[in-house]
């Protein structure tokens, strides 16, 4: 399914290499909503087309913060943590939470053991 509305006007942007509109566009619409997750979304690949890595990890983040319970918005957070090489820790906690809550999803499984692959622990890994 192709993107639509805000999302799909900030990816527009992004693909014509408008990283400032885009990073303004991302800031206005999270400042309307803060708890929107597209806009959370939104905000985190403009800052990191922008090259503001740990901020970007920091938004990325919280929606972890908004979704606790929510095992696929963890998956999701640590996908986006790790396409950034960023808050490994987090990344392992994100996964073995969403694990522990949905154990009947095999994703949350290969996620964590690819993190923990990445972070030099094989053992746990195939564990």
């Amino acid at each position: 399914m192709a993107l639509t509305g805000a999302l799909a006007a900030l990816e527009h942007l992004l693909a014509r290499h408008d990283v400032t509109g885009a990073l303004r566009n991302a800031r206005d619409w999270h400042a309307r909503e803060p708890g929107n997750v597209l806009a959370l979304i939104s905000l985190g690949d403009a800052l990191e087309a922008h090259g503001n890595i740990a901020t970007a990890a920091r938004v990325y983040g919280s929606i972890i913060d908004l979704f606790p319970g929510r095992a696929d918005m963890r998956r999701f957070a640590g996908e986006r943590l790790a396409r950034l090489n960023a808050a490994r820790d987090l990344i392992i906690d994100t996964y073995r939470r969403a694990v522990e809550d949905r154990p009947d999803h095999v994703t949350g499984h290969r996620l964590l053991a690819y993190a923990l692959l990445r972070a030099g622990k094989p053992a746990d890994a195939f564990t």
